[in-house]
């Protein structure tokens, strides 16, 4: 499959696909063998697949650091249109990033990598779309330990922020709640103090 899409990249064929597909195309070209997605992917792969220029030419990145939150949104992208994928191309690099998530779960729930909050809200946000797509009870399982954490950090006045307890700030609580809103569609009980 990567052949097919790098092939259609080289000929510049985004017509051949529509602009989604072309799209969700180029996050899969960039997806790291365990499944990640970050700009130190991106430029792995584009020197191994030797695109010229480079995806990424003269950008200066974060590396690995926001590498959880990025694979998160790579995720909730090929769920987003999954109905659209009716050959199931990107069904393997949407496994793969989902294994990954699940993988940098840590013991209380929340994920590694910069932003903490917002990494760990991100990733719940794709487990969650896909325990709810799926019903896979490891998924669930994931997205109940997250959401734990989540409420358990949840500051004084209802928000979160960047550590336990700190009073919120509207980006962070913003995500979180989007956490919390992809649990309860996926029909996750939810603690109190989050409902």
């Amino acid at each position: 499959r990567v052949d097919q899409l790098e092939k259609l990249r080289q000929r510049g064929a985004v017509g051949l696909l529509d602009s989604i597909h072309a799209g969700l195309a180029r996050l899969a070209l960039h997806q790291r063998d365990d499944g990640s997605f970050c700009d130190a992917a991106t430029a792995e792969r584009c020197k191994a697949l030797k695109h010229e220029p480079a995806c990424l030419d003269g950008v200066t990145g974060a590396g690995d650091a926001y590498v959880v939150a990025n694979t998160g949104l790579a995720a909730i992208a090929f769920l987003d249109f999954r109905d659209q994928d009716v050959l199931g191309w990107f069904d393997p690099y949407l496994g793969r990033a989902l294994e990954f998530l699940k993988k940098k779960q840590r013991d209380d729930g929340s994920f590694t990598g910069a932003g903490q909050t917002y990494a760990t809200s991100i990733a719940i946000m794709a487990l969650a779309q896909a325990a709810g797509s799926t019903g896979a009870e490891d998924l669930r399982a994931a997205v109940r330990k997250g959401v734990g954490y989540l409420s358990a950090i949840v500051g004084p006045l209802g928000g979160w922020r960047y550590g336990k307890v700190d009073p919120g700030d509207l980006s962070a609580t913003a995500w979180a709640a989007q956490a919390i809103e992809a649990a309860r569609n996926a029909n996750i009980d939810l603690p109190f103090n989050l409902t």
